[in-house]
Parts: C-alpha cells; structure tokens; sequence
C-alpha cells in the first residue's frame, strides 16, 4: 500500500461522519465543564476532559492504522518523508523522479490532515470550540469541508 493512500484512508477516517458524530458527542457530553471560563484560567479538570478526549481520537487513529498494517511510528515516517521532501536536487532515475513526485502530491493531503488533528489536539483550540458552540458548529463545519475536499480530489494527484 503507498502512501498516499494511508495517509488517505486515515483522513477518511478521521473526517468521516462517525467520526465527526463521536467528537461532537464528546464535546456536547463535556461542554459543561467549561462553561464559565474565561479562556485565560483553567481548572484541572478542563485538561483531563482534553486528555480523555486526544486519547479517544488517537484510539481511533491507531485502530485504523493497525487495519493497514501500520503503526503511528511509521504513519509518522510517511508524514515526515511527505513534509520533508526526503531528496536531492538533480535528475536521478525515474524510480526516484516518481517517488520525488508522488511526495509532492502528498504534502497538501498531509498538511490538510495534520491541520485537523491539530486543531483537535491544541488545548487552547479544544478549549475555545469547548466553551462556545457556534465555534463548535464551525469546528465541525470546517470537518465537513475537508471531507468533501478529501472525496473531491481523486487519489493520484488527479489533475
């Protein structure tokens, strides 16, 4: 299985409806306890909720890369020879001119990615979609989005 379809099947995951549904469930189950915050002052148990919730979300993450025969050790190696381009200048063979070019389609699909599970993972953004539910419906609206983004663009850099 090549990259870019880990790395695709794990944005589907991410992003589908069941998972986007078990997020907002968590999040409405939780909200309650930050209601009243001010965002400058945190109790303790607004950092469990978070931690509960990132150890929910990379559950999931790890169940789905284990169905690929991965592990989150190697999903982060494929991400990181995305990012980083992993390669010299000159022309080298073809083999390397495709794997230098199939890195490229891959990077916007990983950092599109990275991006949502960031956004979830930051406690200041969890905090903030936390304690206001119309940043809540834009949170989840901007899920939404990047599923149909994801569906939109074909695997292989469709062009």
């Amino acid at each position: 299985m090549d990259a870019e379809t880990i790395v695709r099947s794990l944005a589907q995951h991410c992003l589908d409806e069941g998972a986007a549904r078990r997020w907002r469930e968590f999040m409405e189950e939780h909200a309650h306890a930050f209601a009243g915050c001010d965002g400058e002052q945190h109790e303790l148990e607004h950092t469990a909720v978070h931690a509960r919730f990132c150890a929910m979300v990379d559950a999931s993450l790890e169940a789905h890369l284990h169905t690929l025969g991965h592990s989150a050790d190697s999903f982060a190696d494929i991400c990181q020879a995305a990012i980083g381009g992993g390669g010299g200048g000159g022309g080298g063979d073809g083999q390397q001119q495709q794997q230098q070019q199939q890195q490229q389609q891959l990077q916007p699909l990983v950092a599109a990615f990275t991006e949502v599970l960031s956004m979830a993972a930051e406690f200041a953004c969890f905090s903030d979609v936390m304690r206001d539910e119309q940043k809540r419906d834009y949170f989840f609206g901007v899920l939404s989005m990047w599923r149909g983004a994801l569906a939109s663009h074909p695997a292989g850099g469709g062009k």
